[in-house]
């Protein structure tokens, strides 16, 4: 037994050690402070208030970047740059960095191996901007001026879906949103689904053109005022055009029969070619919108009336 004491003696005093170590050294694990716990919560969701957690996280740490994926999650493209907006406007910053163009020529190479596969590009806005732009919302407006940079780089922009999206996390740097802008990847619909999408094609053409875009003017008034409804029937009217390039936007101008019949011609045309700014202005192309004045012939109201002539004073954009 006595040869046994000092054995027992130290296996003990190395015991009472590690016990010692772990309580000084790693105590603070079992707090929730450990590094390495750190990590495990903000990987792995166990709770709603830890879920909560990661998204507020990835909110705040977004990617500001050009970041492209494809379905397989693959990395097609990443950079650190991006098209920026000033707040409150849905036209890009120039001149814009040759790292992005760089990019943006990638991810065309990468569309014309995968013939199969279109673009998704999703513009992001904030609550607290004011949308002054004839889309739906301004995140929507940006996607489509960043369509419209890549037309110009050579993308087919029959192949780029766009969107918007409300993110309210987004901080403007000296009233600069840096990269408001996502990209993803999405297969071309084929067989049923592409005869499926020409007929919503088809029905959306017959909807537009049943229930055309009216704007309304005071007497000798150009401006443009929209409605949220009418900020939608812009968006469809864009939509279907860029899927059916063929097609043409037709701007009439119209007026009541006060005054000279040629004058009031004159006027209705000018009110056109101002609305087919307004849209040009707002991303929708040139060589797809025609104009067209009819003045005071083709009424839709009484002129005896002054309801009836300001039905009268519109410009009907629609499908040709």
């Amino acid at each position: 037994m006595g040869k046994l004491k000092y054995p027992i003696g130290i296996l003990l005093t190395i015991i009472i050690g590690i016990l010692l170590t772990m309580w000084l050294c790693c105590g603070t694990c079992y707090s929730g402070n450990c590094d390495s716990q750190e990590k495990t919560k903000t990987s792995i969701t166990t709770d709603s208030d830890s879920s909560s957690q990661i998204e507020t996280a990835s909110k705040k740490d977004r990617f500001n970047g050009i970041e492209l994926y494809d379905s397989n999650q693959e990395l097609i493209e990443r950079s650190d740059d991006n098209l920026d907006f000033k707040s409150n406007d849905y036209h890009h910053i120039t001149p814009v960095s040759d790292n992005t163009t760089t990019s943006f020529n990638t991810i065309k190479s990468y569309l014309e191996k995968n013939p199969d596969k279109k673009l998704n590009i999703t513009g992001l806005y904030t609550s607290r901007e004011t949308n002054s732009s004839a889309f739906t919302n301004l995140g929507e407006a940006r996607a489509n001026d960043v369509k419209n940079h890549l037309t110009n780089l050579g993308f087919d922009n029959s192949k780029i879906d766009i969107y918007g999206s409300l993110n309210d996390d987004m901080t403007p740097t000296d009233s600069i949103f840096k990269g408001p802008i996502t990209y993803s990847t999405a297969l071309i619909p084929q067989g049923d689904a592409a005869k499926m999408e020409n007929q919503k094609l088809d029905e959306l053409k017959a909807q537009i053109k049943a229930n055309p875009l009216i704007l309304h003017f005071q007497t000798g008034s150009n401006t443009v005022q929209l409605t949220a409804v009418q900020r939608k029937k812009i968006s469809d009217i864009n939509y279907y055009t860029n899927k059916r390039p063929e097609d043409r936007i037709l701007v009439i101008g119209h007026s009541d029969n006060v005054g000279n019949r040629n004058s009031n011609i004159t006027l209705s045309k000018k009110r056109a070619v101002e609305v087919k700014k307004y849209l040009i202005e707002n991303g929708l192309p040139e060589s797809k919108i025609e104009t067209l004045g009819k003045g005071p012939d083709a009424p839709i109201a009484n002129n005896s009336t002054a309801e009836g002539k300001a039905e009268n004073r519109r410009v009907e954009v629609t499908i040709k």
